[in-house]
């Protein structure tokens, strides 16, 4: 990956008109920077549901919902963690061969005050 790819990918997400057509860049366009099977963006409303904002699946709202105090005890410079089956509740877990692939990262997006805001997930085949 370029520099030049980077910030030509910040420029796009910069100008973007809609939370829809943000979702749309963050979770396509991103590919330019690194390979990935899926990825989904989801937001965590005002009182703490998670809702998925570009990607379709409950599952994965879910997931987000049982992961939010891990991802919001990351520290401020390292926002990003792998995550497994084995992280998650049993009945979590058993559904995760449907939904993603084994190597999944999970990078916590945070506001200006610092406070967990959404998430974006970024699913491989290989590692």
């Amino acid at each position: 990956m370029s520099a030049s790819v980077f910030y030509a990918l910040m420029g796009r997400v910069k100008a973007a008109h809609s939370p829809e057509e943000l979702g749309f860049i963050i979770c396509n366009e991103t590919r330019a920077l690194v390979d990935y099977r899926q990825a989904a963006l989801l937001k965590y409303t005002a009182t703490g549901r998670a809702q998925l904002v570009a990607h379709s699946g409950l599952w994965l709202a879910a997931v987000a919902k049982a992961i939010a105090p891990q991802c919001a005890a990351l520290p401020e410079g390292a926002r990003v963690m792998s995550l497994s089956a084995g992280q998650l509740s049993p009945s979590l877990a058993q559904e995760w061969d449907e939904w993603l692939p084994a190597h999944v990262w999970v990078l916590a997006l945070a506001g200006p005050n610092g406070q967990l805001h959404a998430l974006l997930i970024l699913a491989r085949d290989t590692t």
